[in-house]
């Protein structure tokens, strides 16, 4: 089977978008090969389509701002959209998640790429050894927010799925927030991955420190991450807006072996 996919960085972080029908039964364990394959990616998403128009898919289901960000940059070179022209269009989900309304805007040599993301659900909730933390929910996505401090970056891959299970979440993300810096480390547990992995960006991560940052409407903060900054801004709607730097590579197309 080929299997054709381009990659996509995203402030230094790595998205594998595959291309190429996929169907929906093999999509983990495709995600799977290909991460070992391109050890560099962290994270693989799939471009489908319901006629014409272009559809957003994951391996497990959740949603992927990145995905996003990466689908729409690629959707923007492949329609010759021009360098300096906004080409804005809802991006249609899988699993009866919401549209995302997305922008883009190709500058020089690469994109520049606005996500509107669902309203988020901030909660305080509980976890084991009486710990309280902020938890940003999306459809389809959460996040946990942990303050520098609270425990020890070491353990953080053990904690992930324990935190997981006792909130009840199938897809959870650790966001190590350092508040003197604005800045963030974002642990990433994805399906495909099968462990959790620190990555340089996460634009999900971000639009998750919005919704807990942001205490008004339009107000923006940009938020510091080891790949680069995001801009994240609150709606007068109360949703979060996340744009990001993509750079789409070059078409790679590979057989496909289990």
């Amino acid at each position: 089977m080929k299997l054709t996919y381009v990659p996509v960085k995203i402030a230094k972080s790595v998205t594998l978008l595959i291309t190429s029908g996929v169907e929906s039964a093999l999509r983990t364990q495709t995600a799977g090969w290909l991460l070992r394959r391109e050890p560099r990616a962290d994270r693989v998403v799939f471009a489908a389509w319901d006629g014409d128009v272009p559809r957003l898919e994951t391996a497990d289901g959740a949603l992927s701002a990145d995905g996003a960000v990466a689908l729409t940059a690629w959707l923007a070179l492949e329609n010759g959209v021009p360098t300096g022209e906004t080409w804005e269009f809802p991006l249609q989900l899988s699993g009866g998640l919401p549209s995302l309304p997305c922008a883009v805007t190709p500058v020089n040599t690469c994109c520049l790429v606005t996500v509107t993301m669902p309203r988020a659900e901030v909660t305080a909730s509980s976890l084991p050894g009486e710990l309280t933390l902020p938890l940003v929910r999306f459809p389809g996505a959460a996040y946990l927010i942990v303050p520098a401090g609270t425990v020890q970056r070491t353990a953080a891959a053990e904690l992930l799925p324990r935190w997981a299970a006792a909130l009840g979440v199938p897809s959870l993300d650790l966001l190590f927030w350092n508040e003197g810096a604005h800045s963030f480390d974002p642990l990433i547990r994805g399906a495909a991955a099968g462990t959790p992995v620190w990555r340089q960006s996460s634009a999900g991560g971000a639009a998750a420190m919005g919704a807990y940052l942001c205490g008004k409407a339009g107000e923006t903060v940009s938020l510091h991450q080891p790949g680069g900054v995001m801009a994240v801004t609150q709606t007068g709607a109360g949703e979060i807006t996340v744009t990001a730097p993509a750079e789409v590579g070059s078409r790679r197309t590979v057989e496909l072996v289990f």
